[in-house]
């Protein structure tokens, strides 16, 4: 439970990746959560520390996140109109 803890709130933004072991390293950088994080720090003109990682989002982080919010909305918002049009008719 804590490593699980550990990997899910070390976004690649928050804290260095260099010492994480290899498959959490992926899960922190693919994280919808280290995108925005390192988008905002590149919008603000803040260093990002996890630019250096090999994983796509973390060079490009203003279009991951923007990527993630669009899939995100892509997948959910149909599914939360269906749910509601379940609940409320019938």
């Amino acid at each position: 439970m804590a490593k699980a803890l550990d990997s899910a709130t070390s976004a690649g933004g928050y804290a260095s990746t260099e010492h994480r072991m290899a498959r959490t390293c992926g899960v922190i950088a693919w994280n919808p959560v280290s995108s925005v994080t390192a988008a905002a720090r590149h919008l603000f003109g803040n260093p990002n520390p996890s630019s250096s990682l090999h994983a796509w989002p973390m060079p490009h982080p203003v279009v991951a996140a923007l990527a993630w919010s669009l899939a995100i909305l892509i997948v959910f918002a149909p599914l939360a109109a269906h749910l509601f049009r379940r609940k409320t008719t019938g």
